[in-house]
């Protein structure tokens, strides 16, 4: 009789542990299942809202007044109209960056054309000049995740 107990006893024991840990395992691989699904909701919203922010800028800013920017490379009347343009779509569409690049000319650097700004941003270093360069050769992978 005793040996039946602890036999039975046993048999419990390894039961609740079976079904823990198929319980933990499953919770695991719920748990791996949402965060991906999660994420990859989240990148395909993100990108829909840069289209979106991009397809509204597109249309707002005058493709002339880029060209004569890009071709006299002076802050005249033409960048004063794009960085107006620029900062209203700021506004509206609540977004942190929101600037026009050009090829600088030498295959590896991009240059600022103009840049929206907030009121509250008027004036700060950040902001990018007219002429000002960055260089993306190195720093992204062709769209691969930094």
């Amino acid at each position: 009789m005793k040996a039946t107990k602890r036999l039975t006893n046993s048999l419990n024991r390894m039961t609740v542990l079976a079904v823990l840990l198929s319980s933990l395992l499953g919770f695991a691989a719920l748990g791996a299942y949402s965060y991906v699904d999660y994420r990859s909701r989240l990148v395909d919203q993100i990108g829909a809202q840069a289209e979106s922010v991009v397809n509204t800028a597109s249309g707002a800013v005058s493709a002339a007044d880029v060209a004569e920017v890009l071709q006299s490379g002076q802050k005249d009347e033409a960048y004063n109209r794009l960085v107006a343009q620029l900062s209203q779509m700021k506004v509206r569409t609540g977004v942190k960056y929101l600037y026009i690049m050009g090829e600088a000319g030498d295959g590896e650097n991009f240059m600022y054309v103009a840049e929206g700004a907030l009121p509250s941003e008027v004036g700060n270093s950040d902001i990018t000049k007219l002429g000002d360069t960055d260089s993306i050769v190195g720093e992204y992978d062709g769209g691969a995740e930094p």
